[in-house]
């Protein structure tokens, strides 16, 4: 595959995220706290002559009441993407990422580099839906799930 149809495939992966998002899923418990079932919505949009994917999300999280994230992806000089998140927690999170099995893109978490590691998955199974997994590890090879999200079209 030559670059140029490499960047179109790319692009056309982050093209599906495009518009409004409901979530539901669940925060298990650990350093967010209790755990339990979360909600809100998404929406992603296209910015900047459709150069970034744009995100805004509000979710309900148990224990902690309303989390707020915004961020964006682009495409990176590698083949790969950059991803860049804010929270109202005071975060700033800086993401590398790549597709893997075509409908996958994952993101792990490069700034600030701390214990334990982060990353982010997005799945498209292909059905209407959006599946959204945040994982954390001590190691970078053995990876728990701390917080999985279902996101269906609004």
């Amino acid at each position: 595959m030559n670059a140029a149809s490499e960047e179109s495939r790319q692009t056309r992966l982050l093209d599906d995220f495009v518009g409004e998002w409901r979530n539901s899923g669940i925060v298990h418990p650990g350093r967010f706290g209790p755990g339990g079932e979360t909600s809100g919505e998404t929406r992603f949009y296209r910015q900047m002559q459709g150069r970034w994917l744009c995100f805004e999300s509000r979710l309900q999280m148990p224990g902690m009441g309303e989390y707020q994230v915004q961020g964006g992806v682009t495409l990176d000089d590698d083949g790969g993407y950059r991803s860049w998140a804010a929270n109202n927690l005071g975060n700033l999170l800086v993401y590398e990422g790549r597709i893997e099995g075509g409908q996958r893109l994952v993101f792990d978490q490069v700034h600030p580099i701390a214990a334990p590691r982060a990353r982010v998955i997005y799945t498209l199974p292909g059905d209407g839906r959006l599946l959204m997994r945040s994982e954390n590890s001590a190691d970078g090879n053995s990876w728990s799930t701390y917080f999985e999200t279902t996101m269906t079209r609004a």
